[in-house]
């Protein structure tokens, strides 16, 4: 015969296995019990009745729905070319200054003559502003 503990550790495995079981087959019952059988062919009866000749839905209730659509639409255009505006504004560069221009004819020279003391120099100016 087995030891004790081997046959308590079986019956608790066997006792968790039975309520697992329960449960499950507890949840398909009350999920069947939710939803009556007469529900779902009302709805459909309903749904058959408002159809037209071609099936589709009736005119008022889908012209409601487009128009929703419609706002829905231009609501997410507009808010969408606001977001571009705000950040085109604010990536708008300074204005030209003649001290700017030079600076940048200058550098471009240097960049010319030496491309690696000037990659140094421009890194070293953006590492700055951190």
């Amino acid at each position: 015969m087995a030891p004790m503990p081997v046959l308590l550790g079986a019956a608790a495995a066997l006792g968790v296995v039975l309520l697992l079981s329960l449960g499950l087959v507890a949840r398909v019952f009350l999920r069947k019990r939710k939803a009556p059988a007469g529900a779902m062919t009302g709805g459909t009866q309903a749904l058959s009745a408002g159809k037209g000749a071609a099936g589709q839905l009736p005119m008022p209730e889908q012209r409601g729905f487009e128009d929703k659509a419609r706002e829905v639409l231009e609501r997410n255009k507009a808010e969408q070319e606001r977001l571009e505006n705000e950040t085109l504004l604010s990536l708008q560069l300074p204005p030209q200054t003649k001290k700017s221009e030079v600076l940048k004819k200058v550098i471009s020279d240097q960049a010319k003559k030496d491309a690696a003391a000037t990659a140094q120099l421009i890194r070293t100016w953006i590492t700055e502003g951190r």
